[in-house]
């Protein structure tokens, strides 16, 4: 009966622990995006070569964003993409990057 009463529990707290990817918040996708964003253009500025992979950071966090400016976050990882630091930085501070 102990045996059974302690697998219950278990079986209980390690379903409780986890939650699903479709539960996390659209502020913290809009905040991964911002932070994604900051970095190509920290790296840009300090004459790093920025992320060849940026535009794909901002592209894989969109799915889960469902802001009315995620037309615009795409638009940004083209810029990235395309390499374009100046538009990219202006689209950013219109997101309320500084």
């Amino acid at each position: 009966m102990r045996k059974i009463v302690i697998v219950m529990m278990m079986i209980l707290v390690l379903t409780a622990c986890g939650k699903p990817a479709e539960t996390v918040p659209a502020v913290d996708s809009r905040q991964t995006m911002m932070n994604d964003i900051q970095v190509y253009l920290t790296s840009a500025k300090t004459g790093k070569t920025a992320a060849a992979d940026a535009g794909k950071l901002i592209r894989a966090t969109l799915p889960n964003y469902k802001g009315n400016d995620a037309e615009k976050f795409k638009e940004i990882a083209d810029k990235m993409d395309q390499n374009k630091v100046d538009e990219v930085s202006k689209l950013y501070q219109e997101l309320g990057g500084k």
